[in-house]
Formats: structure tokens, sequence, C-alpha cells
């Protein structure tokens, strides 16, 4: 995940806040943002989110088909 540069070279930090459905194959889509600030931190989040595999939840050991799952990225400065 690249940090956005505009925010990076004013040092901006913010926690986003998605909900996505995912998939028995680990798969996230309709993910939406649910707290947030910058549209740019934002936009990078959702990329991120629907490109990464996740682990499906399991119930009697076998993927669980559109489990809701919550994910907080946080862009930090270091």
């Amino acid at each position: 995940m690249k940090y956005p540069k505009n925010l990076l070279l004013r040092q901006v930090q913010d926690r986003v806040s998605l909900t996505c459905q995912v998939d028995p194959t680990g798969h996230a889509h309709g993910c939406h943002i649910t707290d947030g600030h910058y549209m740019e931190f934002n936009q990078t989040a959702l990329v991120f989110v629907e490109h990464a595999i996740f682990n499906p939840a399991l119930q009697n050991g076998h993927p669980v088909k559109d489990d809701h799952y919550t994910l907080h990225i946080n862009f930090r400065v270091k």
C-alpha cells in the first residue's frame, strides 16, 4: 500500500475504517468506508482491500458465504 504523496509531505495521519463482505475464496467485495477523513487515504484503503486475500470465516470447518468484515487501516508517518 502506497502512502499518498501529498499527505506524506504534509505529515498527515489518519485511520480509515471499512466494511466489506468476504466471500468463501477470501476476496472482499461491496466494500465501503465507514470512517475516514481524507479522500486520498479512503481511496488507497479501498484499493488495498479489493486486492487483498482474507481468511474467510468458517462454520463447521467450511467457509461462510459473504461474511461481513470490518477493517481498520492506520496511516502513520514514521
